[in-house]
């Protein structure tokens, strides 16, 4: 699917929003600046958070407490081994039954991760409108394989590819 601009962008956040279930892991992937971050600034709005919405970067972690469950929004950018999640203690959050995990970079655990009920991989156009992005979306689920075939509507009718 193609994601033309940011209001498509907060479409899919919104539209993720209203998908997800607690001790769901969600994978996003991408190069520098593709929008992983910016979806999940728009999913957590949909979700109901009114604070800043960090990028955890830095802190490789950051979570929000929303009405049904927690979320923690991960950066696995810096981690050399695929065992330095682990090691940071984030393996009792992962698939916890009360949180909603958004991973990125989920390469950098090369493997070692529970299976992600959605892994989406943003991709920015070459020589586009730098707003313009290309969205893979794959199913980890049955029940996430029914949701991403409406999915398209919620994004907009003309952007599917």
């Amino acid at each position: 699917m193609i994601l033309p601009d940011e209001a498509a962008t907060a479409r899919l956040g919104q539209a993720i929003a209203g998908f997800v279930q607690a001790a769901d892991v969600i994978t996003l992937s991408g190069e520098l600046g593709s929008g992983k971050t910016t979806l999940v600034r728009h999913m957590l709005r949909a979700l109901g958070v009114t604070g800043r919405v960090r990028s955890p970067s830095f802190a490789l972690m950051e979570s929000y407490d929303c009405a049904q469950f927690q979320v923690c929004h991960f950066d696995f950018y810096r981690f050399e081994r695929g065992a330095d999640w682990r090691d940071a203690g984030f393996d009792d959050l992962i698939g916890a039954k009360d949180t909603v995990c958004l991973i990125e970079w989920p390469q950098m655990a090369q493997g070692s991760l529970p299976r992600a009920v959605l892994a989406l991989n943003l991709a920015m156009v070459p020589q586009e409108d730098e707003q313009r992005r290309h969205l893979r979306v794959e199913a980890g689920s049955a029940r996430a394989a029914d949701w991403i075939s409406g999915l398209a509507q919620a994004i907009g009718p003309a952007q599917a590819s």
